[in-house]
């Protein structure tokens, strides 16, 4: 089996959940699955820096990015939960990439709408966990833990994993990950927020108390993911491209230099250095420069 590219990834989900055709969509769904799950174990940092920079300009396609980044941030999340096996975490995958197949084409439609939501679209909203479900019970889905992840995506009750039955806790993670992912890509409608706001809504609750999936997802993914931006103490801004073994100081490329203008070459930067840590995260629309992410990856 040839490993697809993220971006051939992307526009092939894309194409499954906007015209799903029962009598493969299964078999599909699972080799997106294990693809994706081939490129976070070779390189998670790689998978991250593309889905966020693509996530937090792409509005076009966004309900397979959308998919995809809650799929890899719910993963890597659920490596730090001790008591999920390969079984759980490969139904909480399936769960993300799935959770809004009933309301595709609206989700995409929505990430360019500038007017006020129409009754009927909250109406569409409110109901696409249940539709969700019940479109991949048409599909030949049996897997209860994936089918009760989905129709439960949406709960929003704080309250710790343990408290909590298992499709819930999938829930909670994918809904964590869902307030992230959600927060760091813009709208027409709303531009999006820098990465270290992103992960506090994350990572605190209803009642503005750490939540132990957020918790977990955050202590992955870090407050400054790969592919976000961020300020550094010298006046340079940069691309993070690595994790780093806090969650405060990843491995930056410094692509914008203090007077503004773009570096001739990236400088990979450790933010544990005082001298180059970071100061600022920064939406994405205050960069007007775009780097080529190929160059940058090579980084990795």
């Amino acid at each position: 089996m040839k490993l697809l590219p993220l971006l051939d990834l992307q526009l092939k989900l894309q194409g499954l959940l906007r015209r799903p055709e029962p009598a493969d969509f299964l078999a599909q769904i699972r080799l997106i699955e294990s693809q994706m799950v081939e490129h976070l174990t070779a390189n998670s940092d790689h998978v991250l820096l593309t889905l966020v920079d693509f996530a937090s300009v792409e509005i076009h396609q966004y309900s397979s990015t959308h998919a995809m980044l809650v799929m890899a941030l719910s993963h890597l999340g659920a490596l730090q939960i001790d008591t999920w096996d390969e079984e759980t975490r490969q139904a909480l995958h399936f769960a993300a990439l799935t959770m809004n197949i009933s309301m595709t084409e609206l989700q995409d439609q929505l990430s360019q709408q500038t007017s006020a939501l129409t009754d009927d679209q909250k109406s569409q909203i409110a109901a696409h966990p249940a539709r969700s479900e019940e479109m991949l019970k048409t599909f030949g889905c049996t897997d209860e833990l994936w089918l009760e992840s989905v129709r439960r995506h949406h709960e929003a009750e704080p309250g710790t994993l343990t408290s909590r039955q298992l499709a819930s806790q999938l829930a909670r993670m994918i809904q964590r990950a869902d307030v992230f992912a959600s927060r760091i890509s813009p709208r027409k409608s709303r531009a999006a927020l820098p990465a270290s706001a992103a992960a506090q809504y994350a990572y605190l609750d209803e009642s503005h108390n750490p939540d132990q999936a957020g918790a977990a997802l955050i202590k992955a993914v870090g407050i400054y993911p790969p592919g976000c931006w961020v300020g550094l103490a010298n006046g340079e801004l940069g691309m993070v491209m690595k994790r780093g073994d806090k969650v405060h100081c990843p491995l930056v490329a410094a692509l914008i230099g203090p007077d503004g203008m773009p570096l001739a070459r990236p400088r990979l930067r450790d933010t544990h250095n005082a001298a180059f840590g970071v100061n600022v995260s920064l939406p994405p629309d205050k960069i007007k420069y775009r780097p080529q992410l190929d160059i940058l990856l090579r980084l990795l």
